[in-house]
């Protein structure tokens, strides 16, 4: 990017300005070229604090599975899931889960029972960094739209 084509520091201005009339976020994050050029908190704690972002998780994992299939991590969204988990697929796993794609997910289409709403902290627990399900979920069926966790999608890492 030429410097010409960088952000301008009134576009930075009036973005930040919009932002702040929106009651809902808590801060905003402009990065250009791999540095942050504006970063604002408005309503909520700061930016180095880590908070829950629920569904906004899927935008951010749909970006991240888009930049993997273009960097060559994941061959597509009709991979399986369980070719990226391997071995911490639970052995007691419903077989139907080794149908789940990358898809499924992403379109909320994976056909597990949801973790949110009256379902919330139930069967997920931490593991390896990640939340894991524990025992295995329970599994409507891969293809059925439906509420599927973000904590299921974000299971889902590289090895």
């Amino acid at each position: 990017m030429h410097a010409a084509e960088r952000l301008s520091h009134s576009i930075l201005t009036r973005t930040s300005e919009a932002a702040e009339r929106i009651e809902r976020l808590h801060t905003l994050v402009v990065a250009e070229q791999g540095e942050i050029v504006l970063e604002r908190t408005y309503n909520g704690p700061p930016a180095t604090q880590p908070v829950n972002i629920k569904s906004l998780s899927k935008t951010v994992l749909a970006a991240l599975t888009g930049a993997a299939i273009a960097d060559g991590l994941i061959t597509g969204v009709d991979q399986p899931v369980v070719e990226l988990l391997g071995p911490l697929v639970p052995d007691d796993t419903d077989p139907r889960v080794e149908e789940i794609t990358v898809g499924h997910l992403l379109s909320l289409q994976a056909g597990l029972e949801p973790t949110s709403g009256r379902h919330y902290g139930g069967g997920w627990r931490a593991g390896t960094g990640w939340p894991m399900p524990s025992p295995a979920p329970s599994l409507i069926g891969p293809g059925v739209r439906c509420s599927t966790p973000p904590a299921a999608a974000i299971s889902f890492r590289q090895r």
